[in-house]
């Protein structure tokens, strides 16, 4: 059953008819457009809108096609523009601005959909899309220039974001069903880009500070990726693909970077990044792998490449400055160990980069303590330990065994 009315309303207008409703209140140079159209095979609940304009310039424009369905637009202040568009049963949408020239446009199509818009401050945008069914969205903007984008595909979705600042540019698409994003970015020239597919999957980001960037993708089934980052100019790349993925990665101070990529099942990675200038890379591929990266303090590296299965990397701690760390594992049940106190110690190889190690059930505890340390070797072959302890300055170890 389709019973369609159409509805322009400027200053102050009610317009009732079988199953509909429309009110608005608009001040001077305001304008509402309501479109509704009852499509039902059961009883006819009604569409619902409702809104509220004060101010001047403001416009509104409202379609809705299905039934139960209710839209609230609040406008208050000028030149904002409010847009929204909804097709399916029982769907809801309320959508806020203040102050001026804010756009919001949000798109529902599915049934028992939420999307909430509230805007504050200057030209700020937000553009909400939702396809499938009981799907919650809340976008929350405040003071000057910024631009949030979340497209939802599928059921029973969640997505929370805010931004605080000055031009923060945020963009979420999920696909899926269960996925939660959570959002919030306080601070100026922050990006933070997702993409999440699958099932289960769970992303919580928060940056506070100036130009930070977040970069994820996670592909899969029960992924988590939690991070935060707090300070300026902090940079994180992840992506995800696999099953039961754990990231947990967290930057604090200013200008570090963070790069991860993780293919594989049942991967666990925790990073901590404390201090300037600290960079950590890793790549990971195989099943049941863990890594524990820990960095204090000035100008840290560590490169981390894991080929094979259930590997262990447990702390891989670096406190002091200008501590770096290459190292390559291939193979399977390798475990390793490193940690470095003090400034200038390195952890490399000797013909290449990485320190190398290749093989099967190899073991190695590296401990530096002191300045100026420095272990090169590589291992290859099967059934390999090896323990270097450094206590002091100037020491070096060179080790090869295959």
């Amino acid at each position: 059953m389709k019973m369609p009315t159409q509805k322009t309303i400027m200053i102050f207008s009610t317009a009732t008819s079988l199953g509909m409703s429309a009110t608005a209140f608009a001040a001077s140079n305001n304008t509402a457009d309501i479109q509704q159209t009852i499509v039902t095979n059961n009883t006819v609940i009604g569409q619902n809108v409702v809104v509220d304009q004060k101010g001047d310039a403001q416009h509104a424009s409202v379609n809705q096609v299905g039934d139960g369905q209710t839209v609230r637009i609040k406008q208050n202040g000028t030149l904002s523009s409010a847009t929204t568009f909804t097709r399916g049963q029982k769907n809801w949408i309320s959508l806020y601005q203040g102050e001026e020239e804010h756009i919001s446009n949000i798109f529902q199509q599915g049934d028992k959909n939420v999307d909430k818009s509230h805007q504050k401050g200057f030209n700020n945008r937000s553009d909400i899309n939702t396809e499938g069914n009981n799907n919650y969205t809340i976008a929350r903007q405040a003071d000057t220039f910024n631009q949030t984008n979340i497209h939802t595909i599928g059921q029973e979705n969640t997505t929370l974001t805010e931004q605080i600042g000055l031009q923060n540019d945020l963009s979420i698409n999920t696909y899926g069903d269960l996925n939660d994003a959570h959002t919030l970015q306080i601070g100026d020239n922050n990006i933070n880009i997702i993409d999440s597919q699958g099932v289960d999957n769970k992303v919580i980001t928060s940056q506070e500070g100036d130009s930070n960037t977040f970069y994820t993708i996670s592909n899969g089934n029960n992924n988590q990726i939690i991070s935060a980052q707090i300070g300026g100019n902090n940079t994180q790349q992840t992506q995800m693909w696999g099953n039961e993925n754990t990231q947990m990665l967290r930057q604090t101070g200013a200008e570090n970077s963070l790069s991860l990529v993780t293919e594989g099942s049942n991967n666990q990675v925790n990073f901590y990044s404390d201090g300037q200038s600290n960079h950590i890379f890793t790549f990971t591929l195989g099943d049941n792998n863990q890594t524990d990266v820990i960095q204090t303090g000035l100008h840290n590296s560590t490169h981390l490449n894991v080929f094979g299965d259930d590997n262990t990397y447990k702390e891989m701690n670096q406190t002091g400055d200008i501590n770096t760390i290459e190292l390559l594992i291939d193979g399977n049940e390798n475990m390793a160990t490193v940690t470095q106190w003090g400034n200038n110690n390195n952890l490399t190889g000797i013909d290449s980069s990485s320190f190398d190690v290749s093989g099967h059930n190899s073991t190695l505890n590296l401990t530096q303590n002191g300045h100026d340390n420095i272990v090169m070797g590589e291992q290859i072959g099967e059934h390999h330990a090896l323990f270097v302890a450094q206590t002091g300055e100037l020491n070096t170890a060179i080790v090869t065994q295959q």
